[in-house]
Parts: C-alpha cells; structure tokens; sequence
C-alpha cells in the first residue's frame, strides 16, 4: 500500500498555466497587448468554474475597454473575454442537454442568420469586403459580432436563474455605465472641450451611458426604499449633468424624452430638475458646452445649415434624414429583399440604425429587426404585470425606459448593430427575458413557464390573452397546493 496522501493538483495546473500564460504575453507582445492573453485566460478561469462572475467581469469591459490594434484588427476584452465564455457554455450544455429560454430565441437566430444570408448575397452582388481588415467596413467582422452579441443574450438569459441574479446583473450594468461616465467626465476636466470615452471609441459613447444611467436608475426608484431613492436620485442628477458634456445630441432628446415620460407618468419631481439643471449649466459649464446644448432649438428648422457649431453637424432633423433617405432608396431600388451584406458602408455614414438594419440585410432583416423589437417589448411588459415585488416592477420598468431611449435614439443613430453601445442592449434584452421567467415562475411555484402557455406568451400580444395565462398559472398553482402529483401529471 501506498503511503502517498492524496493531493488535489488542479489549482496547481491552474497556476502553472496561468503563469506559462503572463510569461509568455511578456516574452512576446508589448504595450497594452500584453494584458490580452492574461485577461482572456482569467475569464476562461471564470467561465470554467462561475459563468456569472465571467459575465459581471464582461459588463464593465464593455463600458472601459479601449481598443486595441492586434495585427491591424481593433479587439476589446469583452471579445477574448467571450472566448472562454462560450466553450465553458457549450460544454455546461452537452453536460446539461437543456438550456433556460425565452419567448425571443427564435426571432435571435433569425436575427444571426439573416446577416449571414445577406453577406452571401453581398458577395454575389460584389458589394461586400471580405478581406478588408477594418472594424468600419469588414463584413466578417461584422457578422461575427453579430453572432457573439446573440450568443451573450443565450448566456446570459441561461446562466440568470433568479430575480436576485436579475438584480445583480442590473446592478453591474448600472455601476459599468456610472464608470464610463465617471472617466469621461475626468477627460472632459483634462481637455476642457467634450467629454471622451476609451481609446477607440466613438466620440458620443459617453452620452450613451449617461442615458442609461438616468434610465436604469429612474426604474428602479419605482419600488427602492428611502435610502435607495436618495443614491438613485444622485445617480440620475450625475447622469443628467454629465449628459452635455458629451457630444450625442441624440442621447439629450432620448433621455429628455424618457424624463419628460416619467414626470409625467408618476414621479412629478423630475420636473424640478428643469430649472436646477438650467442653473448648472449657466454656473458650471463652460461656453462650449452651452453653445452645443443651445443647438437643439434649432431641432426642427428648415435651415439644414442650423444648429453647426465648431465641427458638429447641423441639428435640423431635415439635414439629419438626409443620409438615411439615401441608403433606404438605394437598398429598396437595388437589393430590396436582403440589402448589401454586413458592413457595406461604415455605421456613421448611414446615421440611422432602421436603415442600418435595411442596408445591410433588406427588408427581410429590417422586419426581423422590428419583430424583435416589439417582442422586446411585450416580454418587460409581461415581466412587469408578473413581478412579486414593486421593486422587481421597478426593474422591468428600468428595462423598458431604456429599450426606449434606443428605439428613440436609433433614428439618427447607430445603436445595436455598433460595437460599444450594443452589447448592454443584448444584456438588457436577456435579463427582460430572465426576469419574466423568473417572475413567472415565482407566481406558479412549481411550474415551469413553457410549452403550450409559453407558445400562447410568445404569439398573442393582447392583453386578454395575457391575463388568461395568467390566470392558467393560477389554476395550476391551486392545483399544485391541493394535490402536487396531479398537477406534474397536468403540466406540458
């Protein structure tokens, strides 16, 4: 017999290959390249042993991460990050065999294969650029971020069990967009002209998260206790006084928009914040910025000159649907059906992510795009009418103001389909679906929302279809308590 004492290797492998790792990204990269490797084998860490902890290692990432040129090609850490991420769920689910779903899966994979048709059409019609290596124009590069943001959604909505993952995962959103505004207000401070992301990314991405900020945590204020109203109050006027130091225009209508709702809708005191934040800026702002902000009078002028300052373009809705008139009639004259293919024209040429959708993938991916949308959009519905809490309501209505500041600001701008500001987008969608799972399921115990009920959620959108389900799960829930094995024999 063997005196040997049985030793537990696996966090010495760890080790040992992490370290191989950080020697050998020393050995043969420089610069900022050299934290790639040891970031991408810390999240294949994460992603073998906590899927969760990967994905609230991801969120911020995608806020913060610069772009860094790897072989001429721009790469972020959400992108290696995503790597490990990936394998460590497809093999959680050759292990498992089963996945959590939501009403809105199928409509995503037609949402990925509707960009790969079109890019094949693309390359039929020579408009494509296949071995183009630019993050403004290659079409695979396209493609296959399109494919890594619907795989995030199926991660995420699969590996968010509860509400209080739901909750966790909103909480790292919020906290991710409070820091991108936090250092693009410390940019502004050092060259006091306009507010600045990370290296390599769009120069409006700060107001992108200040609308966030004020729409998350304007949700959540519905059902927070005294002290969390307070935090969330500082939060929306942080976001609200970092908002025009940014240069989106877009985001100021969008979040006015979402506040003017919201003033109106329950919470009369936002419209306080009116004369407080017209204060501010006089007192606080610099000329610049005033100038920017004084361009929106001239929103609706006929003047397409109107509203120009320094080097921003002009205001005047009518000089704005110039560009996006253009595409929309040369995709629906030339390709009306799948459009040009992925990454045909650089996003900000088009300024519109409808006609985006319609460039790039026709009418076909424009009306996959829109059902998708609307889907959305029944699914926080549902997650609102389903929650136990106020807060949990709260948070579904968080969901909702945001996926409407990017409906509001996709007009005139690119929003999913660009690489910094749609990311979150998918994240909010999964947890919308995770939360209307889970809120469900907390109203029926015991009973699985799926099969034929699930089918009825997804397909009927009238309010008296909803309230039907509902009213099935309640039945099923009598069921349950009076007899359990009864109701498992009756549950599809």
């Amino acid at each position: 017999m063997s005196d040997r004492i049985a030793v537990d290797r696996t966090p010495l492998v760890i080790a040992v290959v992490f370290g191989g790792v950080v020697a050998i990204s020393m050995a043969l990269l420089q610069g900022p390249a050299v934290a790639l490797p040891i970031v991408a084998a810390a999240g294949a860490m994460l992603a073998l042993f906590n899927r969760k902890w990967a994905l609230y290692l991801i969120l911020p990432a995608m806020a913060l991460s610069p772009d860094i040129s790897v072989h001429g090609l721009a790469v972020r850490l959400e992108d290696l990050l995503m790597v490990p991420l990936v394998l460590g769920w497809v093999a959680h689910l050759c292990v498992v065999g089963r996945r959590r779903g939501t009403p809105l899966d199928r409509l995503l994979i037609a949402y990925a294969l509707v960009a790969i048709v079109a890019t094949a059409w693309g390359v039929h019609l020579g408009t494509v650029h296949l071995f183009t290596i630019s993050k403004y124009v290659s079409s695979p590069f396209f493609v296959l971020k399109r494919i890594e943001f619907v795989l995030l959604f199926f991660i995420v909505a699969d590996t968010v069990e509860t509400v209080a993952d739901v909750r966790a995962m909103s909480y790292v959103l919020l906290a991710s967009a409070i820091a991108l505004s936090v250092y693009s207000v410390q940019q502004f401070s050092a060259n006091q002209g306009i507010a600045l992301g990370p290296e390599g990314a769009p120069i409006h991405e700060p107001g992108f998260a200040s609308m966030v900020t004020v729409a998350l945590a304007m949700g959540m204020m519905r059902g927070a206790s005294l002290a969390g109203k307070v935090v969330l109050a500082a939060f929306v006027l942080f976001g609200l006084g970092s908002l025009p130091l940014a240069l989106g225009r877009n985001y100021i209508v969008a979040t006015l928009l979402i506040l003017g709702y919201v003033g109106i809708k329950e919470q009369r005191w936002v419209f306080l914040l009116v004369p407080l934040l017209v204060g501010l800026a006089i007192v606080v702002y610099p000329h610049g910025v005033i100038e920017r902000i004084s361009t929106l009078q001239h929103l609706l002028s006929t003047d397409k000159a109107a509203g120009v300052v320094g080097a921003n373009a002009s205001t005047s809705i009518f000089y704005r649907v110039e560009a996006p008139m253009y595409y929309a009639i040369l995709a629906l004259g030339h390709s009306p059906f799948l459009g040009f293919g992925m990454g045909v024209v650089p996003l900000g040429s088009v300024d519109s992510e409808y006609v985006i959708q319609m460039a790039y993938t026709g009418l076909l991916g424009l009306g996959i795009f829109l059902a998708f949308g609307a889907g959305l959009f029944r699914v926080v519905s549902d997650a609102k009418r389903a929650a136990t809490s106020p807060f949990d309501a709260g948070l579904a209505f968080s969901f909702q103001l945001t996926i409407a500041g990017y409906a509001i600001y996709s007009l005139f701008a690119a929003s999913v389909s660009a690489t910094h500001t749609g990311g979150p987008f998918f994240v909010i969608a999964a947890l919308a679906g995770a939360l209307r799972r889970a809120a469900l399921a907390e109203e029926a115990p015991g009973v699985v929302p799926g099969g034929r009920a699930g089918a009825m959620v997804r397909a009927v959108a009238g309010g008296e279809a909803r309230r039907a389900v509902s009213a099935r799960f309640a039945a099923r829930r009598e069921l349950w308590l009076a007899n359990p094995l009864a109701a498992r024999r009756n549950t599809p």
